[in-house]
C-alpha cells in the first residue's frame, strides 16, 4: 500500500510539473510575442497613460476642491491647510482600505468559486488570441487591448458565475 502510494505520489508530481512547464511556455512564448508586437505595445502605453492621467485628474479636482474650501470657511488659511490635508489623507486612507476589502473579497471568491482549469484554460486562450492575432482585432473593434482583454476576463466571471448560480438551484 505505502509503495503503491508512493508511486501515485510521483506521477501525480509528474503531471503537476508537467502541467507547470506547459502554463510556463504558454505564458511566456505569448509575452514574447506581445513585446514583439506593435498594437499591444502602444496599446499598453495607452492604457497606462490613461489610468495615470485620470488619478492625476483626480488629484487636481481634490487640490480644487482646497481653494473652495478656503472661500467657504472664514478661518487663518494654516487651518483651511491643515484641515483639507486631513481630510486628504482620511479619502486616500478610505480609498486604499475600501479598495483593498474589495480586491480581498473578490480574490476569497475567485479562489473558492473559480479558480481551476477552466479559468486557467479562459485566461491564456484569451491573452494568446488578443497577442496574436492584436492587428485583426484592432481592425475590427478599435478599442485598447489591454481594456478588451480585461472586459473579457470580467465577462467569463459573470458568464461562470450565472451558469454556476443556475446549476445550483436546479
Amino acid at each position: 500500500n505505502e509503495e503503491l502510494e508512493r508511486s501515485y505520489k510521483a506521477h501525480t508530481n509528474l503531471y503537476d510539473g508537467f502541467l507547470l512547464g506547459c502554463l510556463l511556455y504558454g505564458v511566456l512564448t505569448t509575452a514574447f510575442k506581445a513585446l514583439t508586437s506593435e498594437a499591444c505595445i502602444n496599446d499598453g502605453i495607452i492604457f497606462f497613460k490613461t489610468i495615470w492621467g485620470l488619478l492625476v485628474r483626480s488629484a487636481g479636482f481634490f487640490h480644487d476642491g482646497r481653494a473652495v474650501m478656503v472661500e467657504w470657511i472664514p478661518i487663518p488659511p494654516i487651518i483651511t491647510h491643515i484641515l483639507y490635508t486631513l481630510l486628504m489623507i482620511l479619502l486616500v486612507v478610505e480609498a486604499v482600505f475600501f479598495g483593498h476589502l474589495g480586491i480581498k473579497k473578490w480574490f476569497e471568491w475567485f479562489t473558492k468559486e473559480q479558480a481551476d482549469g477552466l479559468s486557467l484554460i479562459i485566461l491564456l486562450v484569451s491573452l494568446a488570441v488578443l497577442v496574436y492575432f492584436a492587428d485583426p482585432i484592432r481592425a475590427i473593434l478599435p478599442i485598447n487591448l489591454l481594456l478588451f482583454f480585461l472586459i473579457v476576463q470580467i465577462l467569463a466571471m459573470v458568464i461562470r458565475a450565472i451558469v454556476d448560480h443556475n446549476q445550483r438551484r436546479y
